[in-house]
């Protein structure tokens, strides 16, 4: 799908989704993903990324890292969790040539994954290729190893931030003026987090723009933190009845998306794990993410 497609498609979802899905959706739970430019050559030659880091944002803050290793030597081990400035950090070592390793990898991934908005996985314009040739790289090795078709993250998943951020201003129809995106002359894991900080002050600013249109009876003096904040904006009806009135066939490309949508959480190959796996470290692996 190209990028214009996929940003058409994305407005599509929120105007299906309706206003209180706008209304605060800066605050809905994203995950932002960027794999490092040094690589990691597997048996067959072929590369990976050295580092991949996906950064969780909830609330309008950022809340917590994990960062995946490929390893020759090391089985799959998840550290302790560590703070990093501020925030939850936890790496993972796995080994690319082990089953049991890529699919602890892979579930671990989803499990960290789970509950963003419409299932996206934003990531920087620079890093969008590679990420989507990883997220192919890692079906194929999961598929042979297991001598089977395995459940994939759909690429129709992703979105640079830059597209999303468009998106969102065309839904809500405001324009603002953005600040110019972080430069990659950063190490992987701090680029991650100024790209996240930039989405966030980039929402912020759409946000309050939007609030400051209707009736300038909305303030916040710190674009980070909100409480239960509810925007009404009215002319959001108007504008998405006009909006999808004018073009039909968008909605074909809703049916479209719900079609392949399953009613059972459980069957949601974007949302769920491989259900036809067993694992004895499961228990182990995932109770410390609650406790």
């Amino acid at each position: 799908m190209r990028r214009d497609e996929a940003q058409q498609l994305l407005e599509d979802k929120l105007l299906f989704l309706g206003d209180s899905t706008l209304e605060n959706v800066h605050l809905r739970r994203f995950c932002l993903v960027v794999t490092s430019d040094e690589t990691f050559q597997l048996d067959d030659g072929s590369k990976i990324p050295a580092e991949t880091i996906t950064i969780s944002m909830d609330n309008g803050k950022i809340s917590s890292i994990l960062r995946f290793f490929p390893s020759k030597t090391r089985s799959f081990k998840m550290e302790s969790v560590e703070e990093f400035q501020g925030h939850r950090m936890r790496r993972v070592y796995w080994n690319p040539s082990v089953v049991k390793d890529s699919n602890l990898m892979f579930r671990t991934w989803c499990h960290f994954l789970e509950r963003c908005l419409l299932s996206l996985l934003l990531v920087p314009l620079n890093k969008l290729q590679s990420l989507l040739d990883f997220l192919r790289k890692i079906n194929e090795i999961r598929t042979i190893q297991n001598n089977r078709p395995t459940v994939s993250i759909c690429l129709s998943r992703v979105i640079c931030v830059e597209d999303y951020l468009s998106a969102i201003q065309n839904v809500i129809n405001t324009h603002v003026i953005l600040e110019t995106p972080p430069s990659m002359d950063l190490v992987p894991l701090h680029y991650a987090l100024d790209y996240c900080r930039y989405h966030l002050q980039s929402m912020d600013s759409i946000i309050m723009t939007m609030a400051f249109y209707n009736q300038n009876q909305y303030f916040y003096p710190d674009p980070h933190f909100y409480y239960e904040p509810r925007i009404e904006v009215a002319n959001w009806a108007c504008h998405q009845e006009a909006h999808i009135n004018m073009e039909p066939e968008k909605y074909q490309r809703i049916l479209h998306w719900l079609s392949e949508l399953s009613l059972t959480p459980a069957d949601d190959v974007e949302e769920t794990y491989d259900i036809t796996m067993s694992y004895e470290e499961e228990d182990e692996i995932f109770s410390s993410e609650t406790s």
